[in-house]
């Protein structure tokens, strides 16, 4: 998430009458506007509360937690949802698959982060992807052309995602140039899962 700086003169109030740390303009998002929430968290245990209570006001947002050393402080949920609603952590889940390639690595479980990919995939592969690493598609540096911004809609209705990324066309070579796209991570995934199979 980009945070750019708010120019000079901006207006004390946002859309959750909190003011951002730093200046940082508000998101016209709530769900986005969600996370400033937590840069502008005061010290005051009193001041949570308040920051709970403007939370509410923010359409796209479901659920609030804060821990503070270590001590959940605040735990509010909103618009219907509950404790155990599930919920969609988008781009977030890059860095749980992340975590979990590294603590599988560190299991033994994947040889490490310079192993090629291809041996657990079934999908026949050419050189070019025979050479993506597992360090390629945490990097977003498989050479593979992205599903994402224009080409996401066609990657998540595809029936198929990890094929549907194997078979995307080489647009630089693995290892190379950084192109972000979402679907490194569901490649990520499936390996993950098969590796530790």
């Amino acid at each position: 998430m980009k945070q750019t700086a708010g120019p000079a003169g901006s207006p004390a109030r946002t859309p959750g009458h909190v003011r951002p740390a730093g200046g940082l303009r508000p998101f016209s998002r709530g769900l986005k506007w969600g996370l400033l929430l937590l840069a502008a968290l005061p010290a005051a245990a009193a001041d949570i509360e308040g920051i709970g209570k403007a939370a509410a006001g923010l359409p796209r947002l479901r659920s609030l937690l804060v821990s503070r050393q270590g001590k959940l402080v605040l735990e509010r949920y909103f618009h219907g949802a509950r404790a155990g609603t599930p919920a969609n952590i988008k781009s977030a889940s890059k860095s749980v698959i992340s975590a979990l390639v590294g603590i599988a690595i560190e299991r033994g479980l994947i040889p490490g982060a310079q192993a090629p990919i291809a041996p657990y995939f079934t999908e026949p592969l050419d050189s070019a992807r025979r050479a993506i690493t597992i360090e390629d598609l945490l990097t977003m540096r498989s050479g593979l052309q992205s599903t994402s911004i224009r080409n996401y809609g066609a990657w998540v209705l595809s029936p198929n995602w990890v094929r549907y990324v194997l078979r995307r066309p080489m647009v630089a070579a693995p290892g190379g140039e950084m192109i972000y796209s979402t679907g490194n991570y569901p490649l990520l995934s499936n390996f993950n899962r098969r590796a530790q199979s």
